[in-house]
């Protein structure tokens, strides 16, 4: 008679259900369900579970269990969801002590059972660093391990995260269908609240069981759930989810931590470049064509009418970042950002004069306004090279080579990412080694007990070798592979590095799409420093540091090349 309704319920709901705001019940109900979904998702070994659906689940789960009167109804709905998927799980009232019913026994010998092991986890096939396997081992002698864990709402689960293996299949089978309204549908939108209840489920789970710094940041999980589920069920559009699942990112504090989706159109800026210099937002550059109206040096003061300081908090929100640094570049470039055509209103201080505000049309693509730089290889003083490695690919390198073994000095401009990695092995006569790359191994949920699999990779030495004295430049736009190589700079000394630290965030990241359209990328391992101490949240620190002031700026001076080249020339 349940199972009837539930069916019925759900085939009336297969329109996209509107935006609401959730009741306090409604949230447990989610909450729970939530949770439940991790654990059978990545830790149930059945056969049902490896082959089941698990974007449509969380969908169309959500969408079954947020209307439950109390916890007697979620729980029977968790089971119509996952028993078909977990047939060895018990789901039990909160306030009633579990029976474990023999699981504290040891198993026969001979017992053959499977569990899962993650490599990171596996969620995308074009990924290959990361996987997720059911491995089969002989069990005898030990009980079949299980999980004990609260759900909410009234409800906790017991459930076995080993299965026996029997005939080559797991046991014992589920005995009942998993429920036909758990089957996809047509393409999940972003215009139904299911689809973006479901989207939120999945993507704190991945995030909760698999966040490989969870150690080192300070994330309120609970906390993170109900706020993203609330707001995403209130959510009118796309692009208030959007934002939704972008603050759910930012709080784990990863420079990697994105969420991409086709309704975001914004996509263009102004010409013209700002960063943030002695704690205040700085016009730094400014286009030719672009009028004379913004100059280097203008201190904005608001965006769009919004005071500078309301601004910047609303952009912290959704900025992934694992360092103060980056999340400056972010922030400042978030808030540049718009639709092609559209204008931005730029409030600004200049030399003490009270503010005025300069309208600015987002003209070309965002990020596409590169700040004047010397040509990618240049001579800048007598005898001194600069070597732009954002821009340098391996032909302009090798290219070059003679010019930059031949110099008394050589300046790498690491403000961002490098198109090559040719240079390091004409730095050392010895080899070299990366940073220390640690995947997590992942058997039980929540990352309890994790270990982690180190690999390496070396650089030879290659003739001819840079005798000159070299320094790297370098900020908080140097993430993941610029960090890589100033790990070996500084682990090495292989040259001064002379700037601010960098960004803070490295390691390969692990994508994932979610329902709607949404796609999310996040650090799925963690990259230790040759000393073994920790680069997430710190990044490379400069060796001689050197920030930008706002008078440096308005006269045009790249105040941290030229601090290199008084160091390449002694």
């Amino acid at each position: 008679m349940i199972l009837a309704a539930i069916l019925a319920a759900s085939l009336l709901a297969s329109d996209a259900l509107p935006p609401r705001t959730l009741d306090a019940r409604s949230v447990e109900n989610l909450v729970a369900f939530a949770r439940l979904y991790g654990l059978v998702r990545f830790f149930s070994p059945s056969d049902e579970a490896a082959a089941a659906d698990w974007p449509a689940i969380a969908v169309e789960g959500a969408r079954l269990v947020e209307d439950a009167p109390d916890g007697a109804a979620l729980q029977e709905k968790l089971g119509e969801i996952f028993r078909p998927l977990a047939p060895t799980m018990s789901l039990q009232s909160s306030s009633v002590i579990h029976c474990w019913c023999g699981l504290d026994a040891p198993l026969p010998a001979g017992t053959e059972i499977v569990s899962w092991v993650h490599r990171g986890v596996g969620l995308d096939p074009a990924m290959p660093v990361y996987s997720s396997r059911r491995e089969r081992r002989d069990g005898g002698g030990s009980p079949l391990p299980f999980v004990e864990i609260p759900l909410g709402g009234g409800t906790e689960v017991l459930l076995p995260i080993a299965s026996r293996v029997n005939g080559g299949a797991t046991t014992p089978r589920a005995d009942r269908p998993q429920l036909p309204a758990l089957a996809a549908r047509s393409a999940p939108t972003p215009d139904d609240r299911a689809t973006r209840l479901g989207a939120v489920v999945i993507a704190w789970n991945v995030l909760r069981h698999f966040y490989p710094y969870d150690d080192v940041v300070p994330c309120d999980w609970d906390g993170m759930l109900e706020r993203a589920l609330r707001s995403a069920a209130a959510d009118a559009d796309a692009v208030a989810f959007l934002a939704t699942l972008r603050r759910l990112v930012a709080e784990i504090h990863d420079g990697h931590g994105t969420v991409t989706h086709p309704a975001d159109l914004a996509t263009s800026q102004p010409k013209l470049a700002w960063e943030f210099v002695e704690g205040k937002l700085v016009v730094t550059h400014v286009a030719p064509d672009a009028g004379e109206e913004l100059r280097p040096g203008d201190v904005v003061v608001s965006v769009d009418g919004v005071p500078i300081s309301d601004a910047i908090a609303r952009e912290i929100a959704m900025a992934g970042a694992a360092t103060p640094q980056l999340l400056r570049v972010r922030v400042a470039r978030q808030l540049l950002h718009g639709p092609p055509g559209s204008e931005i209103a730029i409030g600004v201080e200049r030399d003490g004069a009270p503010p005025r505000v300069v309208k600015a049309p987002r003209s070309i693509p965002r990020m596409s306004f590169a700040e004047p730089r010397p040509e990618k290889v240049a001579e800048i003083a007598p005898g001194v090279l600069y070597c732009d490695l954002g821009r340098v690919r391996d032909a302009d390198f090798a290219e070059a080579l003679p010019r930059l073994a031949a110099a008394k000095g050589v300046v790498f401009d690491l403000r961002g990412y490098p198109r090559t990695f040719e240079f390091l092995s004409h730095l050392s006569k010895e080899r070299l080694e990366s940073p220390r790359w640690e995947i997590p191994l992942v058997t039980r949920p929540f990352g309890e007990g994790r270990t982690f699999a180190s690999e390496r990779w070396t650089v030879e030495p290659v003739a001819p070798r840079l005798e000159g004295r070299v320094a790297f430049l370098t900020d908080g736009r140097a993430i993941s592979a610029a960090e890589t190589c100033l790990g070996m700079v500084e682990a090495y000394e292989l040259g001064e590095i002379v700037g601010s630290p960098t960004a803070g965030t490295n390691g390969n990241v692990n994508p994932i799409a979610l329902p709607g359209g949404y796609s999310m990328t996040w650090t799925g391992m963690r990259v230790l420093k040759h000393d073994g101490s920790r680069l997430h949240g710190v990044g490379v620190l400069p060796t001689v540091p050197v920030e930008r002031t706002i008078r440096g700026v308005a006269a045009g001076k790249d105040e941290v090349l030229e601090r290199a080249i008084e160091i390449v020339r002694g």
